[in-house]
């Protein structure tokens, strides 16, 4: 029992102090009507939270070689990698989407979520709501009409 006991706070110990890794959700953009050509690729801008889009972050650009694009019907939902972008649309910045094909914006901003129980050394931290051009949106999928 000691020995069990003395292995697990070594372990703890070893791991970075037993801290749990929590896994911040991501905003899918849902393009809706726009043909694939349209949207093989486009731009995601980082911005500083709650500053009117002034400060401009990271910059990747998304195409359908590095990213998850799923399609049903009318709609192609893309999925984020976590590796792709840092933070790769989720909390703590206001970001843009530009289509370049429509030479279109999209704002995402004001992103909120709520607080999984962690599961052992993860956890899960959803958005719940966010804000698309000024309209207030449930969930974690930004629908984009063409």
């Amino acid at each position: 029992m000691y020995k069990t006991i003395l292995l697990s706070l070594f372990t703890c110990a070893l791991f970075a102090g037993c801290k749990k890794a929590c896994v911040y959700q991501s905003v899918s953009p849902a393009f809706i009507g726009f043909s694939p050509a349209d949207i093989d690729t486009f731009i995601i801008r980082a911005y500083q939270s709650g500053d009117n889009f002034q400060h401009e972050g990271d910059t990747a650009i998304i195409t359908n070689n590095n990213e998850k694009y799923t399609i049903s019907n009318d709609t192609t939902t893309v999925y984020f990698e976590q590796d792709a972008i840092p933070g790769y649309v989720t909390w703590g910045h206001d970001w843009q989407i530009y289509i370049p094909a429509k030479n279109r914006t999209i704002l995402i901003y004001d992103l909120h979520g709520a607080t999984k129980e962690p599961f052992q050394y993860r956890c899960e931290i959803p958005i719940v709501s966010f804000t698309q051009d000024t309209q207030p949106m449930q969930g974690n999928i930004a629908y984009i009409h063409n």
